[in-house]
């Protein structure tokens, strides 16, 4: 089972082996032009649809256990209708369309006392009557907003140094607004979280930066510059929100359910020149955000955005004390990383993510593509252990490359690279209470494999099990130089060099840390 990427390119999507592929909405290959709105033009959005139709269709009689994970909820109805079961990580549409409504949100930041701009409900006819009275905004700054609408979108400012040219053309004299007070905004934040069943997460936050094509960037470092009574004051405010929007219900046959909104959100917030910190938005979908998020996850070697977000929808639990420890290194590993700005032909802004330290570790999932290297790195492993003096571990053709396969469409076998090539692979076995690790291979080209792979699992759970050859003192020895204790041993029964059966001996290792 795969599963597969539906959206705009980001810039990572290639690099996480999450992904078992993309159907990626403006490549040259495309019939479409990166500027092209699919919020707006329906023209161009059943072109999209065609697009994604036939590829899902491409993907599904390849791997009929595939699942779709978009962007959206808006690239998540383009998806067929026959394939709608197979989305994650989209919450509920009705949820989203829920939350989706400016009205809506602004009633549910009321109802749980979070902060935001005093604001009212207003009839277009008034608005365009109060701003011919010059109420608007001599009297009055405001901002004017439609019911649905991300971002600038659908967005009317105010003010006397900023008026709208033609009224009349951006408000309709029969539909609704909020009008809300205007305030001068200081910073703007980036709040993302991760709303599970068992509690709130927080990503590092940040502030927004404009660069000189008047586009948004986050800056990890800058936010963690404030002061700490602001940073307690968005913290607060993330959990508070996030708890809220955990709790939303609806109506069904009578009968009040909660919605099932887990996963990744973005809380977009300001601070005014009066200090105050005040919600503006929540995104329940992947954003810029995420992408810079996701790729700092994955230069720290643990969970990528998008692999958390789907355990959450998929109701795993997950750890979060590590969860904030995960969060300490993330930071860090903020400052090996420079973002730079690149331009496509059609001056389209893509920023992608670069290590300044080159010479790094990382892992991956390993893909069905790897399995000729992966077959490599069991080779030198085996050639070492007879080398070492345990010639009986693995024998024959073991590890079988059925097996390997098996556990690459498992999503359990992981890749350990440095400098992009493939020079080590282990097993990592996920389960409710603890993590079991199998097969720590290398090719002995990079020194340290064992403990920089102990040290990734540990950052990821914080009780793991272990097996080792009798006959394999080395990695016994790095076992218990690690921390572990032996539990007890047991027996496998494989084939030898020769093909005959041969009982073998393992010793039984666990650690948990404390």
């Amino acid at each position: 089972m795969g599963i597969y990427y539906v959206g705009y390119k980001a810039s990572d999507i290639e690099n996480d082996n999450f992904f078992q592929g993309s159907i990626t909405l403006y490549e040259a290959s495309d019939v479409f032009t990166a500027n092209d709105d699919i919020f707006f033009e329906s023209e161009k959005s059943n072109k999209r649809k065609k697009y994604i139709s036939k590829k899902c269709k491409e993907i599904i009689k390849k791997d009929a256990n595939a699942e779709f994970l978009p962007a959206s909820l808006f690239i998540a109805n383009l998806i067929p209708t026959e394939y709608q079961e197979k989305i994650v990580c989209v919450n509920s549409p009705i949820f989203i369309e829920y939350l989706s409504s400016k009205f809506h949100f602004k009633e549910l930041l009321s109802r749980n006392n979070l902060p935001q701009s005093n604001y009212i409900i207003e009839k277009g006819s008034c608005i365009l009557q109060k701003i011919q009275e010059n109420y608007y905004p001599n009297k009055k700054e405001v901002v004017i907003q439609n019911e649905y609408g991300e971002g600038g979108f659908g967005v009317q400012i105010l003010t006397r140094e900023k008026k709208i040219k033609d009224p009349q053309a951006v408000i309709e004299k029969n539909q609704y607004y909020i009008v809300s007070d205007y305030k001068n905004v200081k910073l703007r934040f980036s709040l993302p979280i991760l709303i599970c069943d068992n509690a709130i997460g927080r990503y590092p936050a940040s502030i927004e930066r404009l660069n000189g094509l008047n586009t948004a960037t986050n800056d990890i470092e800058g936010f963690d510059r404030l002061s700490a009574k602001i940073k307690d004051k968005c913290k607060k405010i993330s959990v508070q929100l996030g708890e809220a929007i955990r709790g939303i219900t609806t109506l069904r046959n009578n009968k009040r359910i909660k919605l099932r909104n887990r996963g990744f959100f973005e809380i977009n917030a300001i601070l005014t020149n009066k200090n105050e910190i005040l919600v503006t938005e929540v995104l329940p979908m992947f954003t810029g955000t995420t992408k810079v998020l996701n790729q700092l996850y994955l230069l720290s070697n643990v969970y990528g955005i998008y692999e958390q977000c789907y355990k959450c929808f998929k109701g795993e639990p997950i750890d979060l004390d590590n969860f904030q420890n995960i969060r300490k290194l993330v930071k860090k590993e903020y400052k090996k990383i420079v973002s730079i700005n690149t331009y496509d032909d059609r001056n389209i802004e893509r920023t992608y993510m670069v290590q300044k330290n080159k010479d790094k570790l990382l892992v991956r999932k390993a893909r069905p593509d790897d399995i000729d290297e992966i077959m490599r790195i069991y080779r030198a492993a085996k050639q070492f252990m007879v080398n070492t003096g345990n010639p009986n571990q693995w024998t024959g053709d073991w590890p079988y490359k059925e097996i390997v396969l098996e556990d690459i469409q498992k999503r359990e076998l992981h890749k350990v690279l440095f400098n992009g090539n493939i020079v080590g692979c282990f097993g990592l076995e996920e389960k409710l209470t603890h993590a079991e690790i199998h097969r720590i291979a290398a090719d002995g080209t990079v020194k340290g494999i064992a403990k920089f792979v102990l040290d990734f699992v540990f950052n990821r759970v914080d009780k793991v099990l272990a097996e080792t050859s009798f006959d394999n003192k080395i990695m016994q020895h790095i076992f218990t130089k690690y921390g572990f204790k032996t539990t007890g041993t047991a027996k496998y029964t494989y084939p030898d060099q020769n093909g005959k059966p041969i009982t073998k001996g393992y010793y039984c290792y666990e650690k948990e840390n404390g």
